[in-house]
C-alpha cells in the first residue's frame, strides 16, 4: 500500500536508531508489528486466571523435556 505521512524527522530518526531499521519504510513496518504484538498480549492478559489448567509450572519449564518415568 502506497501511502504519504508526515512524520516528525526527530521521531523517525529515533526510531531507526533503536530498531536498526535501515530505512524509513522498515521503521514504520516494524512500529506497526509491535503494535499490533503489544495488543495480542493486552487480549491474552484479560484471559488470565480465566482458564483453566492442572499442570506443574516447574515440569512445563524442563528444557530438553524429560521423559515420564
Amino acid at each position: 500500500m502506497r501511502i504519504r505521512l508526515e512524520i516528525d524527522d526527530s521521531l523517525m530518526r529515533d526510531a531507526m536508531s533503536v530498531t536498526g531499521a535501515l530505512s524509513r519504510k522498515q521503521a514504520i513496518e516494524d512500529g506497526l508489528r509491535m503494535l499490533i504484538r503489544a495488543h495480542h498480549q493486552q487480549e491474552l492478559r484479560k484471559l488470565r486466571g480465566s482458564i483453566a489448567w492442572d499442570g506443574h509450572g516447574e515440569d512445563s519449564r524442563q528444557w530438553p523435556r524429560q521423559p515420564a518415568d
